[in-house]
Formats: structure tokens, C-alpha cells, sequence
């Protein structure tokens, strides 16, 4: 399923799709490869402590594997998390919030561990929701409360390697609107 794209004619007023993140097939296989090695080699030790705790990494991995499943599945199904057209800014789940209740769109660049990421920032009292994410037990609020605090904005694309890029996310706010773009 791609994650650019639209049904309009017109390829330069296109909406853009931005899709969840995946994490890396290498960074999945060693959530799964890591405990199991790990759990044999401590269920093998002479020492009865991490012969125990080898017993407690057994016996949650299976909960690691489903939680991976479920990422996985909500990912495919839901294909787009947020759109960038003609009307606004639309988060999955959360509505449309029209340009003209932007003040803002930052490009910051990466810092140390920090990716480089697009922030969106609200006028003052205009509700924005946060990038919405596939963890299952993540909390919103408190996601979005970390964000705007090491972003300035709850509404925060970090940098991937899939499509579409971060120029391609300011491009599309500079096509459909007027909001100001600054870089940090």
C-alpha cells in the first residue's frame, strides 16, 4: 500500500498521506531474537537466580511477540495516519484542523539522539492532536504532553526512511497554505 498518494487528477494538488512508522526489519528481529537467546542462556546457568529470571523472560516473550502482531496488523489495516490537502491537517481518528488555525510549521534538525522532525503548531486555544501511534499501550495524553515538551507542538512527523521524506511534508504545507515555515 503506498503511502503518498491520492485519487485526485492533478498530481500537484495531490493529498499527502503520511504513514506510520515501521520499525526496521533488523530492529524486529532482535526484539525477538535477544530474549530467546538470552532466556536459554540463563535457563542453562548453574547460578539459580538467572536460572529464575530466565523463567520470567520465558514467560513473557510470548506477550512481546502478540504486542509486535498487533503493531503489525493496525498498521497495515490503517494505511494513513496523517493528511496534508486543500483543507488541512488531518490526523486519523482526531478530524481535520484547517490551516488557518496554524500559527506555525517547524523544521527542526536532528540534535544528538533527537531526529530531525515537522512540527505543527496550533494558534492559541485550537486543539491538535498527536501523530497517532500503533504501540498498544501507549497514552496519548501523555505522549502528546512529551512531545510538546521536547518539540514545542504535539503534532510532531519524525524523520524516516519511508516515504514521504520530511522536505516532501513541507512542500505540501507550502502548496496548500500559507502557514509560515521556520527551520530551527
Amino acid at each position: 500500500m503506498p503511502l503518498v498518494g491520492s485519487q485526485e487528477q492533478d498530481p500537484r494538488r495531490a493529498a499527502l498521506e503520511v504513514g506510520y512508522r515501521r520499525p526496521g526489519s533488523a530492529g524486529s528481529i532482535l526484539v525477538l531474537v535477544l530474549p530467546a537467546y538470552f532466556a536459554g542462556r540463563f535457563l542453562a546457568s548453574p547460578n539459580h537466580v538467572l536460572v529464575d529470571l530466565g523463567w520470567v523472560v520465558s514467560a513473557l516473550f510470548p506477550v512481546l511477540v502478540v504486542s509486535l502482531l498487533v503493531v503489525e496488523r493496525r498498521r497495515r489495516t490503517q494505511g494513513w495516519a496523517l493528511r496534508l490537502d486543500a483543507a488541512g491537517v488531518t490526523v486519523r481518528d482526531a478530524g481535520t484542523v484547517p490551516w488557518s488555525e496554524l500559527s506555525e510549521v517547524r523544521w527542526t534538525v536532528r540534535r544528538g539522539l533527537r531526529p530531525a522532525a515537522v512540527v505543527f503548531t496550533a494558534r492559541p486555544g485550537v486543539p491538535l492532536a498527536a501523530f497517532p501511534t500503533m504501540l498498544p499501550f501507549a497514552r496519548s495524553k501523555w505522549r502528546a504532553a512529551r512531545l510538546v515538551k521536547r518539540y514545542g507542538g504535539p503534532l510532531v512527523v519524525l524523520s524516516s526512511p519511508l516515504p514521504p521524506r520530511l522536505p516532501e511534508v513541507l512542500a505540501a504545507v507550502q502548496r496548500y497554505s500559507e502557514v509560515p515555515v521556520t527551520t530551527d
